[in-house]
């Protein structure tokens, strides 16, 4: 399905309907929050369908799968050597990029509750990673990165973070 990603997204609604329920209930199947490989499957084959409610603005854009080198990433591509030098110091699983609103998402997995390495990391990633986009920003017209994590729950009361977003 990952290296049919384009072609399933051609499909009808319906049947791509019928591929997010059964990703959904495979990930529901497991308590522990499922294997990160596939919830990184789901997030990069479905990634312009799935609505994120709790977000103010609406996340899309094209999505690269970065941790496993799935998604090839052509030289062709507008994004290659921001991803390219991305990728050299930071091991984010995904990347999406909104181009018109100008909007990096850096997204990590993780299978359970987010704790103060799962922070640390994400921030660490940001950090290179907003060095990087300073010095292509013109070039490729993106101004902000969003780091973004996707996990089973997180306790929100003992984070007090204003720059990272928590996808349950």
């Amino acid at each position: 399905m990952v290296a049919n990603r384009v072609s399933i997204l051609e499909l009808d609604n319906l049947f791509l309907t019928k591929i997010s329920i059964f990703f959904s209930l495979i990930l529901n199947a497991n308590y522990k929050g499922g294997d990160e490989l596939f919830l990184q499957a789901y997030i990069f084959i479905l990634w312009n369908q799935i609505k994120f409610h709790d977000s103010l603005i609406n996340v899309k854009g094209d999505i690269f799968w970065i941790s496993n080198n799935i998604d090839n990433i052509g030289e062709k591509s507008h994004y290659h050597e921001l991803l390219k030098n991305i990728c050299a110091v930071a091991r984010v699983d995904l990347i999406a990029i909104d181009q018109k609103l100008g909007v990096l998402y850096l997204i990590e997995i993780k299978r359970n509750e987010v704790d103060d390495r799962c922070i640390g990391q994400i921030m660490r990633y940001y950090e290179s990673s907003n060095e990087i986009l300073y010095k292509l920003s013109r070039k490729l017209n993106i101004n902000y990165i969003r780091p973004m994590v996707v996990c089973q729950k997180v306790s929100v009361n003992i984070w007090n973070l204003e720059r990272v977003t928590f996808l349950l």
